[in-house]
């Protein structure tokens, strides 16, 4: 969003939000999806996107935002309507409890609300949701209104990312999931390119520290990094229980795209799936070794989409 705004301000005011909505609106009117994307890009690397024969992992996630969209693209990015998309495709088994979906802020009362752990979050946006472990003693004034304002947001405006312009806005009220410890489970990311999984990537939160990890289908772990994160922790992953029935699960539910991320749990044993993500990221963070984003790009076959 910026170096001077803070996201978590504005999703809570009213004015700021109503202020960002506006500036990014206004830049939707005079910057063309293309210009916006390629100024993004330049603004990141320090360099040009290359559109006419684009190699990169980077490259060409800016190129697939462009010129590859469509409606299956917008359901899979709906966290409501992806629902009747895993369903078909591996089965209801894997979808997480969803004991309720509001379409106004106002409906966040705890009157209604599971006596149970859950998460609050929207199902057309990305990164803004609150974990409620005792709805008593949650500030349910100030969740609706932030809840309101992230009604209002389109997150098409922020990223040019075509799959969210058009996905009606809601609230899901989703069940927490949690380990056999009571902490929430590893999210499980599976980088497949073509409808084949390839990357895993792992996040780990210790105390005040971030660590993301990378591994192959084997389950050992890559040199890859986020240049802004660290891959060494004092601690150790072991290879995942379902981690052969996550592999065939990504398989089956990436094979519609060049390019997807599909993101499973694994609490108790128990495989459930997180979300489907095109462009994690929006395609902008920096890799180490810079290797790792020519070999990814390589991965990602273009010559079948038409512009």
């Amino acid at each position: 969003m910026g170096k001077f705004l803070d996201k978590k301000k504005i999703d809570e005011s009213i004015i700021l939000s109503e202020l960002f909505r506006l500036f990014m609106k206004l830049q939707y009117l005079f910057v063309s999806d293309k210009k916006y994307i390629a100024n993004t890009f330049r603004k990141r690397f320090k360099k040009e996107l290359n559109w006419r024969n684009p190699s990169t992992y980077q490259e060409k996630l800016q190129w697939l935002k462009m010129y590859h969209r469509n409606d299956l693209q917008t359901k899979c990015a709906d966290k409501v309507a992806v629902r009747d998309f895993v369903k078909k495709v591996i089965g209801e088994e894997y979808l997480i409890p969803q004991p309720l979906v509001l379409e106004n802020g106002k409906d966040l009362v705890p009157e209604i609300l599971p006596d149970r752990p859950f998460i609050v979050k929207c199902n057309h946006n990305s990164a803004a949701y609150t974990i409620v472990k005792n709805k008593f003693k949650i500030n349910w004034g100030k969740e609706r209104k932030k809840f309101n304002n992230l009604l209002k947001q389109n997150y098409y405006y922020q990223s040019r990312e075509w799959q969210y312009k058009n996905i009606p806005p809601r609230i899901i009220i989703e069940e927490l999931l949690v380990d056999e410890e009571g902490n929430i489970p590893l999210d499980y990311k599976f980088y497949c390119f073509n409808g084949k999984p390839k990357i895993i990537h792992v996040s780990v939160k210790k105390n005040q520290d971030h660590y993301v990890l990378f591994f192959d289908l084997n389950w050992n772990k890559l040199p890859l990094k986020y240049a802004d994160y660290s891959n060494e922790g004092p601690f150790s992953l072991q290879k995942p229980v379902k981690l052969t029935e996550m592999i065939n699960l990504s398989e089956k539910l990436s094979a519609h795209n060049p390019f997807v991320r599909i993101d499973f749990y694994q609490p108790n044993k128990k495989i459930f799936f997180g979300e489907i993500t095109y462009h994690p990221s929006s395609g902008l963070l920096h890799y180490e070794p810079e290797e790792f984003n020519q070999i990814m790009g390589d991965w990602i076959d273009l010559s079948n989409i038409k512009k």
